[in-house]
């Protein structure tokens, strides 16, 4: 009777683990599918602002791909999905934590002509408890960098025609001067 419970209590732990979201790395010190903070895409590169304690770098993740049929039998879909393989038990206190980039050709093999998405979740904010300046978030950067802050999504900047000089003050006369007169 006891070797036929421990195999189903075995599989039981296992199923309520994966149930529970177990498979979630929501920071530094736990692995598995990264939440994260912040995700850009490039046509070649993937950049993810992830967590940290201060010992985080790209050796921290490994990048899973899944390949799928794609818009054409000659063009094929991946799917990315960014897992943390190795545990950050460094305990520095940082603002923001690193970005981690990667690049499609060089890093992951992806050559040709392709689709690509990201599985991970990404935080729609920096963290519940942050009060940080949303200016040094990563797509700010990239819109500061390129001249497009303020614009309307997916439009090109507009320039403003400069603004004119203002007119020089006139000299208010000396107070010696006979004939001045005061306010």
């Amino acid at each position: 009777m006891k070797q036929r419970l421990l195999p189903v209590l075995l599989l039981s732990l296992f199923l309520c683990g994966r149930a529970f979201g177990q498979g979630y790395s929501h920071g530094p010190r736990q692995t598995g599918e990264e939440v994260l903070d912040e995700l850009l895409l490039g046509e070649k590169t993937v950049a993810a602002k992830v967590s940290s304690g201060g010992c985080t770098g790209k050796g921290s993740f490994r990048v899973d791909m899944e390949k799928r049929e794609g818009i054409t039998p000659r063009v094929p879909h991946y799917i990315l999905t960014i897992q943390r393989i190795g545990i950050d038990e460094c305990k520095a206190l940082i603002d923001d934590g690193p970005v981690i980039v990667w690049d499609l050709e060089k890093d992951l093999g992806l050559t040709g002509n392709y689709t690509f998405s990201v599985r991970n979740m990404v935080y729609s904010i920096l963290s519940p408890y942050d009060d940080r300046d949303p200016e040094r978030s990563m797509l700010s950067t990239v819109e500061r960098q390129m001249g497009i802050r303020g614009g309307k999504p997916g439009m090109a900047p507009v320039e403003e025609p400069p603004k004119p000089k203002p007119a020089p003050l006139r000299p208010e006369p000396p107070p010696d001067r006979e004939g001045a007169r005061s306010l």
